[in-house]
């Protein structure tokens, strides 16, 4: 499990409720400071991240994970740097801009792609753990459907993974779908939101409507929201900290796939919760 420990200033500013509910408790006794860190691990330290074998079994949890490995390196290894066009006026001014040469650039570059890449293969972790989970399956159309909640559900990573301009398609599949499973709720579901938690109809504009038109936003219908990550997780599981637990396991799998030293020595690198709790809280 990631361990946390230290916690710079800025943080402490940044989560002013947590500031609000400890302010009691950043002096001890003998007047030593007690970082914020050490008072949102006491929470951490409470959760056990084995609790989503509840919901998934162990074995398909460390499938799912070894199927983004193995996607990662595959591209990796990957020797088609002219896979997708390269941008020249981008490059001759990055090197310029960032005082690079050739080779420096190429190796930028291809670890720009690769990041990208990893990006969409994040997305699809996901879709693969819910398509996974107790009572999930695959689903025409949309990534996974539940047919006991009676709810299905399309997977993106990011807030921004759909462009705006293809945000009408995913509604218009999802209203599909939502003709043949007449008494089910559609999600569109990113798993990192822009700034608050959502969980609202989902009403894409279509840019291919005049301004002035009527129908410039598809339909608002109750049935058919779009929600983040946290929210979604919370409410399949009712566990509020269910995403955590997945970030939790998630790296102790990898752990037990990738035993090289430069990634066992992350586990008490106290940054890669605080991304998580910057990103997601």
């Amino acid at each position: 499990m990631l361990k946390v420990t230290y916690c710079d200033r800025s943080v402490v500013h940044s989560v002013v409720h947590l500031f609000t509910v400890y302010i009691s408790q950043f002096y001890t006794t003998d007047s030593k400071i007690v970082s914020l860190y050490d008072l949102t691990m006491e929470k951490e330290n409470e959760l056990n991240s084995k609790d989503i074998y509840n919901f998934i079994p162990e074995d398909k949890f460390e499938s799912c994970v070894k199927k983004l490995y193995e996607k990662y390196n595959k591209q990796a290894l990957s020797k088609d740097f002219f896979k997708h066009k390269i941008d020249p006026f981008s490059a001759l001014t990055q090197i310029c801009f960032q005082e690079k040469n050739y080779d420096q650039w190429t190796s930028f570059e291809k670890e720009r792609q690769l990041q990208k890449s990893l990006q969409n293969y994040i997305g699809e972790f996901h879709q693969d753990i819910i398509r996974n989970l107790d009572g999930w399956e695959d689903m025409e159309i949309t990534d996974a459907i539940n047919k006991e909640k009676k709810i299905f559900v399309e997977v993106k990573n990011k807030h921004n993974t759909v462009t705006k301009a293809k945000l009408t398609k995913v509604y218009d599949d999802l209203a599909s779908n939502l003709k043949k499973y007449k008494k089910y709720t559609a999600y569109y579901m990113y798993i990192i939101r822009e700034s608050d938690y959502v969980d609202k109809p989902f009403t894409p504009s279509d840019n291919t409507k005049k301004r002035k038109s009527k129908k410039k936003s598809r339909q608002k219908r109750e049935n058919l929201r779009e929600i983040d990550g946290v929210s979604f997780y919370k409410k399949i599981t009712k566990d509020k900290d269910f995403l955590r637990k997945i970030y939790i396991e998630l790296f102790n799998k990898l752990l037990k796939i990738n035993r090289k030293n430069s990634f066992s020595a992350i586990k008490d690198d106290d940054r890669f919760i605080e991304y998580f709790t910057k990103t997601f809280d």
